[in-house]
């Protein structure tokens, strides 16, 4: 398992849901103390580097929740997790469109992948389509579609 890029806390949040019941306290706790680079996603950038970054995180998430559902004598199927992923699989299209090394995900597995979630059908479709502008349009709109669909503020 690649622990350096899962975090502490992070351990708990893979795996919480397998064990019960969540709750949610509407209110402060605990404490936090922000310093130096640990600014989390606030600190990430729209860039080759920060998206490497972060698909190897969520890679890593996926394999020790897959892990922890084996564990517990269930079936784990990370490759249906990653297709259903609709950032995930736009942050690989976004990785080809600033490296040509990188393998570009198929047109089908873009916008097919919101409708594969099965949430709510009528913003899925909003997100497909918008992901079939993304692979449509040039690569600097496509980007910057790209960047504000995924919650980016920095460039």
């Amino acid at each position: 398992e690649d622990r350096r890029s899962i975090g502490s806390d992070g351990y708990f949040t893979v795996v919480d849901s397998l064990f019960g019941h969540i709750e949610v306290i509407d209110r402060p706790i605990g404490a936090y103390r922000v310093h130096g680079s640990n600014w989390g996603p606030l600190s990430l950038k729209f860039s080759l580097n920060d998206l490497q970054k972060i698909v190897q995180d969520q890679n890593s998430r996926m394999e020790y929740l897959a892990n922890w559902i084996r564990r517990l004598g269930l079936k784990a199927d990370p490759q249906a997790w990653h297709q259903r992923n609709w950032r995930l699989v736009l942050m690989r299209y976004c990785l080809w469109s600033f490296d040509r090394s990188y393998s570009r995900p198929a047109y089908a597995e873009l916008a097919l992948s919101p409708l594969r979630s099965g949430r709510n059908r009528l913003k899925d479709l909003a997100i497909s389509l918008y992901l079939t502008l993304v692979w449509l349009l040039p690569t600097k709109p496509s980007q910057e579609m790209a960047r504000r669909a995924l919650g980016f503020t920095r460039e």
